[in-house]
């Protein structure tokens, strides 16, 4: 328990893991009333785990080196033991699927009979790569072997033929899954309607997802999120709001990534007082969390929670969008008081890009109070020139360097027109472009909003060049 309790520590004491592994050794040498069998198992359990500390410290050939050990003090290493070694040169090697694919052999030379999680991480290792011939034939050569599927199994396959572009397939797999009786989670169904929004099969990724939301218990805060997500790809936003709107009446409320996804939505619309509308649903979230982390009635594990929650970097750019929009929207108050706001919460803000809403802001006491802390921690750049009161040109100078912001008539344009179905002219053109599911997931990336705009921006000039 000490070699295993050292191993997994963070940071790993290793050399504290290895010393409590002698002396286990060394005991079970003199006391013989263990079985044997027994005391294998529990030593290879400690073997993997000093294996694992010393790859999670980025060690592979210290972690390699512990299979010369097992084999000079007479332990075989089991198929937990490969399965720590391949996922390791996944991770930190160059030349990761032909060293798991090497591994696969010397498994069958010691007679180690692979499992499910073996083939796993040589099959997601093809999907990441893009080789999906590759992956199912390892897939096939499970089958073969009597080796079952599991979840991942299925989820890697399925996030290698949408990879190829092939997304009808993972509704084929989606169906398999069922019959050999595997329950798809939620994240199987974001994995197949992902892939069939990304290829412009809007209406079919609608269709799965209502087929996710009729499962009982199915149903996450996550897959509303990327739905909403698809959704702002496409530029409906009007569906994306009743997306929102049915996951607050099944219970999961509307987080920052909700509210990060939406208003970069409305911006690429640029539907700016839509924006602002939602500047009161933010504050409430955020005084919300305020308040679990200082409920001293709320579990210790919902405090942390919150504190984690208040700290997440999507808050930096939700405010960054409501104070560039209220800018762009000509209500520069609107755009201090957002920024007292901001620096109150706690949020970093860069003081050289909202150099000219700080010089009005810093007549105000909390700002000034928070310059100070923070002096020389976000910019080098000094504060401009504080006599200078002519607001339009200070408007005008910040519209040129943001980010997200497009100019009014295209806004207008933009507004004006109705949303369209995604087709395949407009979805992109090559797999190395297509976001992951998992990456979606996890940042809600608006980075698909700008592509799609772009995608047909660029349609719309060829076709009327042409």
């Amino acid at each position: 328990v000490m070699s295993v309790v050292n191993a997994r520590a963070e940071p790993p004491n290793l050399d504290a893991a290895k010393l409590w592994l002698s002396k286990a050794e060394a005991r079970s040498r003199l006391h013989q009333d263990v079985p044997a069998e027994k005391s294998r198992d529990i030593t290879i359990m400690c073997y993997n785990t000093l294996m694992s500390g010393y790859f999670r410290q980025g060690m592979l050939k210290e972690g390699f080196s512990i299979l010369g050990c097992m084999r000079a003090r007479g332990r075989q290493p089991d198929s937990v033991s490969f399965q720590i070694l391949m996922h390791a040169c996944m991770q930190q090697s160059a030349y990761g699927i032909q060293e798991c694919r090497q591994l696969l052999r010397v498994m069958q030379q010691m007679d180690i009979q692979p499992t499910t999680a073996n083939y796993n991480i040589l099959i997601e290792g093809y999907a990441k790569s893009g080789q999906l011939t590759s992956a199912l034939r390892v897939a096939n050569r499970m089958r073969d072997a009597g080796v079952a599927w599991d979840c991942y199994t299925y989820l890697f396959l399925m996030c290698a033929v949408n990879k190829a572009g092939q997304v009808e397939v993972s509704l084929r797999l989606l169906s398999k899954m069922r019959q050999d009786g595997v329950r798809p989670s939620d994240t199987h169904y974001i994995m197949a309607f992902v892939g069939l929004a990304e290829e412009g099969f809007y209406e079919d990724a609608c269709r799965v997802f209502r087929r996710l939301e009729s499962i009982q218990g199915l149903a996450t805060q996550k897959a509303y999120n990327v739905m909403i997500a698809v959704h702002c790809m496409r530029g409906d936003m009007d569906s994306a709001a009743e997306v929102r709107q049915t996951m607050q009446n099944r219970g999961f409320p509307s987080d920052v990534k909700t509210f990060r996804t939406l208003l970069a939505g409305y911006i690429q619309q640029g539907l700016w007082d839509s924006v602002l509308d939602l500047q009161d649903d933010v504050f409430a979230l955020r005084k919300q969390l305020r308040m679990l982390e200082h409920d001293k009635v709320a579990t210790p594990a919902a405090r942390a929670q919150a504190t984690v929650l208040l700290k997440s970097k999507d808050w930096n750019t939700v405010f960054d969008i409501l104070i560039d929009t209220a800018l762009q929207n000509g209500e520069w108050t609107r755009a201090v008081n957002l920024l007292e706001t901001m620096m109150d919460e706690g949020l970093p803000a860069d003081t050289t890009k909202y150099a000219h809403v700080l010089q009005d802001g810093k007549l105000s006491h909390r700002i000034k109070q928070h310059l100070d802390l923070s002096s020389g921690m976000h910019s080098r750049e000094p504060i401009l020139d504080p006599d200078l009161q002519d607001h339009q040109s200070r408007k005008v100078d910040w519209v040129q360097r943001l980010p997200w912001i497009v100019q009014k008539d295209s806004a207008k344009q933009t507004r004006a027109r109705v949303p369209q179905k995604v087709n395949a002219a407009t979805a992109p053109d090559s797999a190395s472009e297509l976001v992951p599911a998992h990456v979606l997931c996890a940042s809600l990336s608006p980075e698909w909003l700008d592509r799609a705009q772009r995608s047909s921006s660029s349609s719309s000039s060829s076709s009327s060049s042409s």
